[in-house]
């Protein structure tokens, strides 16, 4: 069986498995909704709302809908063509019932039947398939509800299907849970009630004596500021009012950069965005596949990881362009107008990054910037593949903030970053 990991969204978690030269597929995914209950059970129940049959034939359905039997249970049908060459037109008849398990928690169960083969017919070719969806209400996030998604399904598409159409497929199985996180998406509210109670933890810190490790972040980010002469500076163009310089060695290894310029919010709004690490809208802009916290030393202190796939700025392929990043972040006052933040890169658990490989790549785990492998690695990564190995990066960021008005703060922002080859000047920039 052929094992992917799908990159169907940054806030889904979905895998497939498909049985190689079979058309059976099995997946699996789950996600935290931002809506009640409630509202999410109906959203996926009912399937046939004019949105969803819009949403079907545009993505190469040829007919959606649904027959009520009960208050708890219908017949959903869907036809579909495959868009692929030499295979008819695949069609799924399931019986759909919704059932509170407990108090908080439902289940909806899709499964094939025959019910309808005898007013139905078959013009087309049946598929069968059984989806099994868990929705679990979570405790709120300030006014935001919570609902965690979990679906398993095994769809069996009928006939021969080449594997690499089977691949191209079995994103689309889990596409379910992808339009629910969509449909109730409010990852704005949410990052601004985080950043809320971020905001009321550091206010009550803010004229509290020079607390111990703060000469320490202040040295951290002064060494790091000036780690480049300005000579060996390249300015490059950002955004408007923003000043940017570079630094990437011809030879590759560690490149440098800093950006510094004013924006119009508040000192402790500006730190509670730089802070909250696992920021929806973080993620969303730097196209992180993953970050979260590994553990927490303290409200101002706490250990990170990130992985993502970093495109060559070369037109040649780069291999292993996945990284991964696992850093201490520190935030200290360093008087009532200046914070810093500090990210610094540490010795990272191999389990980790193992974790984060896919089965094939279980075990191998390679240090950003060798120039050299063993004769094993070498051996390993030419069967891995690219796709499949995350691999060591190091990156140090130091971030200093600066009271200049009511709701003006200064941001010197540079980072240290060493992904070896063309990679790390592309992150840089």
């Amino acid at each position: 069986p052929t094992y992917k990991d799908l990159p169907v969204d940054a806030f889904v978690v979905a895998k497939s498995v498909h049985f190689d030269n079979e058309s059976l597929v099995v997946g699996s995914a789950y996600s935290v909704i931002d809506g009640s209950l409630e509202n999410v059970v109906a959203c996926e129940y009912l399937k046939a709302s004019r949105d969803r049959v819009k949403i079907h034939k545009s993505k190469g359905g040829i007919d959606l809908f649904s027959r009520r039997i009960n208050d708890h249970s219908q017949y959903y049908v869907q036809t579909r063509d495959l868009k692929v060459p030499g295979l008819t037109v695949r069609e799924w008849r399931t019986k759909v019932v919704w059932k509170k398990i407990e108090e908080g928690t439902v289940m909806i169960v899709y499964e094939n039947t025959d019910d309808l083969d005898e007013e139905l017919g078959r013009k087309n070719t049946l598929g069968t398939a059984m989806t099994v969806f868990t929705m679990k209400k979570l405790a709120p996030m300030g006014n935001i509800p919570q609902t965690l998604v979990s679906m398993v399904t095994r769809v069996d598409v009928a006939g021969a299907v080449p594997s690499f159409i089977m691949n191209r497929l079995s994103k689309g199985f889990t596409r379910n849970v992808v339009r629910l996180r969509e449909d109730f998406d409010q990852s704005k509210e949410y990052d601004r009630e985080n950043r809320a109670i971020f905001i009321k933890a550091i206010k009550s810190i803010a004229n509290m004596p020079r607390l111990q490790g703060v000469d320490a972040a202040e040295k951290s980010f002064k060494d790091a500021w000036r780690a480049v002469p300005h000579s060996e500076q390249e300015r490059i163009k950002s955004f408007a009012m923003v000043e940017t310089h570079v630094h990437v060695p011809s030879e590759g290894g560690m490149c440098w950069g800093k950006s510094e310029g004013e924006v119009p919010s508040t000192l402790e709004e500006t730190a509670a965005f730089f802070w909250l690490f696992d920021s929806r809208a973080y993620i969303k802009m730097f196209g992180d596949e993953g970050r979260k916290i590994t553990s927490t030393k303290s409200a101002f202190k706490k250990r990170i990881l990130k992985h993502k796939t970093i495109a060559s700025s070369t037109k040649v392929k780069v291999k292993h362009s996945k990284r991964i990043f696992y850093n201490e972040m520190t935030f200290s006052w360093i008087d009532n107008k200046t914070i810093i933040i500090v990210s610094e890169p540490i010795d990272v658990d191999d389990e980790l990054i193992r974790q984060q490989n896919s089965p094939k790549a279980k075990g191998q785990v390679i240090v950003a910037g060798q120039r050299r492998m063993s004769i094993t690695q070498k051996i390993k990564s030419s069967f891995v593949g690219d796709n499949n190995l995350y691999i060591k990066g190091r990156e140090k960021t130091a971030i200093r903030l600066t009271r200049v008005g009511e709701r003006r703060t200064k941001v010197e922002f540079v980072t240290e970053l060493e992904c070896g080859s063309s990679l790390g000047g592309k992150l840089v920039r």
